[in-house]
């Protein structure tokens, strides 16, 4: 499928996905397939986590896992295949309020590029706040430093004031 010069070129991101509505692990299979077949390789996962929904009230908890994924797409090209397959599998995006939804794919790093426009801010802006994101960071890359912040996930874990709790999701 690739040749060496496409393994040049390939570049590591870590993404986040969640899910709240519907079958929670369908959903997030179906993600975990997309990403192999249309985007790239998940070359390595963490443990799925049942998490509370962060941002805005709802009974329905999250389950979330963090990938790392080899691909050869741009930020924005990936960031655009990601909003594609999300509204494919019925999210919604009226407003910039947090709501639930049946897949939700964030960009958390992609190689160590600082990206901040209209479209797309890389780093993610929030995950330091987010205990589940760390979380499920921390099961594949605790010493991975942040770029802006200069900090491994492991001290931006043990730093997060977030409350939600955070559960390995037991299926």
């Amino acid at each position: 499928m690739f040749n060496n010069n496409s393994i040049l070129l390939m570049n590591t991101t870590y993404l986040e996905l969640g899910s709240n509505k519907g079958n929670r692990l369908l959903n997030i299979s179906k993600a975990f397939v997309y990403l192999n077949q249309e985007i790239g390789e998940i070359t390595n996962h963490s443990a799925i986590y049942e998490t509370d929904p962060w941002g805005f009230k709802s009974s329905d908890k999250f389950i979330n896992i963090a990938v790392e994924l080899k691909t050869n797409l741009q930020p924005h090209d990936l960031l655009n295949r990601i909003k594609e397959f999300e509204k494919k599998m019925g999210r919604k995006k009226i407003t910039d309020k947090y709501e639930s939804r049946e897949i939700d794919i964030d960009i958390i790093f992609f190689n160590n590029n600082i990206i901040n426009d209209n479209e797309l801010i890389i780093p993610h802006p929030r995950l330091h706040k987010r205990k589940f994101v760390l979380e499920t960071l921390f099961d594949i890359i605790p010493d991975y430093i942040h770029p802006l912040l200069n900090k491994n996930i492991k001290q931006l874990y043990t730093e997060c004031n977030d409350k939600c709790n955070v559960e390995v999701y037991d299926y």
